[in-house]
């Protein structure tokens, strides 16, 4: 199928032998465009017992859609096809609940459903809930995690937590949602489900009306003077348009549900090397940042409308980039000002060294133990934090830039991840080696900054391991490892005067 698509694409038109097969592939002229052609639905399996299989069972309604795409109209990316569906469906089934699962994600567990309607059949608190939310997982994960995707603390630790303060956040797949709430009904206290009917179908000539009116409903004009993207459905103007769409959800008075079952429901592909992981949390981390700047600012128009442990776990999330401020300061300052002789935290005989030393060691121990806890390892914490300390003076510093650079309207486009990463990584490495040569009294200064630069460089050691010794393709190029150490010697020397 990926071939024939491509094949498609590269030669702009479609195979004769596949308008024959599929009646709506007729409608496309001869010349196509991935973002210029008008739209397809095509009911490839009538439910209702108009199909079966070869059991003689009857199969569910399968029907192929392809929004119509013009270059004179927004598209709104994942949401507007997202929201296309919902139109579709609604047009088709009108069924009250609707699964939503990327095309990168297979399902695992094929009670998935039964375990869903637990949720939305609760005579109790079923009313309250707009979705319920699968964990993300990944499959083919190296086996402590090398870079830190398995979102597996997010997952088990965060999700859970937020279940006590309205439910988490919505993740953009893997989640089920109540189609009223999501079609911008407001909850009200007094709210009680409705089970719209189902269209019956079975004839063709029925079939082909419901073709028609899905194919209307999925024009590049249909959502004009609607509040499709405003009111109802997935919100658009946002990159992260699941997590603004649960938020608008979560402000609407609904509730969500993170259910984790031990056998997970869906599983996906993860990022495989550094480059692709640094992307991606760049795009996340820019994307949440809008969100905690747009009208749907969770201290601000969250007040009175959503729980404050809701507020805060929604702050945590859409502040991700400023993270790289404490991060960048911590991982330059400490070791400049020690090559420097100067200290910035208690010397080791101060009694408030150990105020400093109890709440590093607590608070990496208290992380250490959540991921022992949750069936981790210590090397997979290593990772962790080592792509954590990356991200922050990467992935987070250049959402900030991007997002600034957006709202001033210099630039609409991101910025590629650079390898200032390892320049930094490469400083710590340099820096924390030149200080022994004052003897105790320095290290009676210096030993808290001796330990914070010692441990970056302990969870460091593989990207010094690429910049100096590995010859596979792990290898950092050499040109930034010169840069790298041209950068470290800038570093040292030139900022002596204003420290």
């Amino acid at each position: 199928m990926q071939d024939r698509i491509c094949s498609a694409v590269e030669t702009r038109k479609v195979p004769e032998e596949t308008r024959r097969q599929h009646k709506g592939f007729n409608e496309w002229k001869t010349k196509l465009s991935p973002r210029d052609h008008q739209p397809i639905v095509e009911v490839l399996l009538r439910g209702n017992g108009g199909d079966r299989d070869a059991e003689g069972k009857p199969m569910p309604t399968l029907v192929y859609v392809s929004r119509e795409k013009r270059p004179a109209h927004p598209h709104n990316f994942k949401a507007g096809a997202l929201n296309a569906l919902n139109r579709v469906s609604a047009v088709m089934s009108n069924a009250p609940f609707i699964l939503n699962v990327d095309c990168d994600m297979y399902s695992n567990n094929s009670q998935t459903l039964h375990h869903t309607m637990c949720f939305f059949l609760d005579p109790k608190e079923s009313h309250r809930i707009a979705f319920v939310q699968f964990p993300q997982c990944f499959g083919g994960l190296t086996p402590n995690d090398l870079y830190a995707t398995s979102t597996i603390r997010c997952i088990e630790v965060e999700f859970h937590g937020m279940n006590t303060y309205n439910g988490p956040v919505y993740c953009g797949t893997g989640a089920i949602h109540r189609r009223e709430s999501l079609n911008g009904r407001i909850f009200t206290p007094d709210f009680r489900p409705k089970w719209d009917e189902k269209p019956a179908c079975g004839e063709n000539d029925k079939w082909s009306d419901l073709e028609v009116k899905a194919k209307a409903v999925t024009t590049c004009t249909y959502e004009h003077g609607k509040p499709w993207g405003k009111e109802m459905g997935l919100m658009y103007g946002c990159p992260v348009e699941d997590v603004f769409t649960g938020l608008a959800l979560h402000s609407r008075g609904w509730q969500s549900v993170c259910f984790s079952p031990q056998k997970r429901a869906f599983l996906g592909l993860s990022p495989r090397n550094t480059n692709d992981t640094l992307m991606q949390y760049k795009r996340w981390a820019a994307g949440l940042l809008e969100v905690f700047l747009s009208h749907l600012c969770p201290f601000t128009h969250g007040i009175g409308r959503l729980k404050w442990g809701q507020i805060m776990c929604y702050s945590f999330y859409t502040l991700w980039a400023l993270w790289s401020l404490p991060i960048l300061c911590y991982a330059l300052l400490p070791a400049l000002a020690m090559a420097n002789g100067i200290s910035l935290f208690p010397k080791a005989s101060d009694p408030w060294f150990k105020v400093f030393a109890f709440l590093g060691i607590a608070s990496h121990a208290y992380s250490l133990g959540e991921l022992l806890w949750i069936k981790g390892t210590v090397k997979m914490w290593l990772n962790e934090t080592r792509m954590w300390m990356i991200r922050g003076v990467s992935s987070f510093l250049m959402s900030v830039v991007v997002t600034i650079l957006k709202s001033l309207g210099i630039s609409e486009s991101g910025f590629e991840i650079t390898s200032k990463v390892r320049d930094d990584d490469a400083l710590k490495r340099s820096t924390v080696l030149m200080i022994v040569k004052g003897g105790p009294s320095v290290l009676d200064h210096m030993a808290l900054q001796l330990i914070l630069s010692g441990f970056i460089s302990l969870v460091s050691l593989p990207l010094y391991e690429a910049l100096f010794f590995r010859r596979d393709k792990g290898r950092m190029p050499t040109s930034i490892t010169v840069y790298s150490i041209l950068l470290a010697f800038a570093l040292l020397y030139l900022p002596s005067p204003f420290i």
